[in-house]
């Protein structure tokens, strides 16, 4: 007979897989380890639609909040999904973040949800990609700024002027706290 776990164990299963990033088999080898349930890989990757589905209804509720935020912060990055290189793309406040793997571009950024209908003022690291938001106003991401100073003072060794600005906007940012 097909064995049946609780919801305790179900809910370590979804933590280490999600917020662990623990491999589905290596998951399976820690629950034994640590509950003595001798849990399959099979079961362990069940666990991810179950609390998918879970959880569908408070993504959308972020989503909605998302879209309709003042200021918004996304970025992408890469990530290895078996032997597959995948992008993984995010929209964040303060208090809110949506993760969503897609394709680098903008099809991969909308799949988010959120940018298609964005109005508010969108940071980022001006991958052209954003450039197709024409009702959001852009700002480039701060530490996307420092990062390109930095390669600048590196590339002109005698200039002063990268430096100058990364010091001016740090003192920004220490009046701002």
């Amino acid at each position: 007979a097909p064995s049946s776990y609780g919801p305790n164990l179900r809910a370590l299963a979804a933590y280490l897989l999600v917020f662990q990033h623990v491999p589905v088999e290596r998951c399976a080898q820690l629950i034994a380890d640590v509950t003595g349930a001798r849990v399959s890989p099979g079961w362990v990757s069940s666990i991810l639609p179950e609390a998918a589905a879970l959880v569908a209804d408070s993504i959308s509720v972020i989503r909605a909040l998302l879209t309709l935020t003042h200021v918004l912060h996304v970025d992408e990055t890469t990530t290895r999904i078996g032997a597959a290189r995948r992008w993984l793309h995010v929209a964040c406040t303060s208090t809110l973040t949506l993760l969503g793997l897609g394709e680098r571009s903008r099809q991969g950024a909308n799949s988010l949800g959120v940018l298609p209908e964005f109005r508010g003022v969108l940071v980022h690291d001006s991958l052209s990609l954003y450039d197709g938001y024409p009702r959001a106003r852009h700002q480039l991401c701060g530490a996307h700024l420092v990062r390109e100073l930095t390669a600048a003072a590196e590339d002109h060794p005698g200039q002063r002027w990268p430096v100058q600005i990364r010091w001016a906007l740090a003192g920004l940012n220490k009046q701002a706290t």
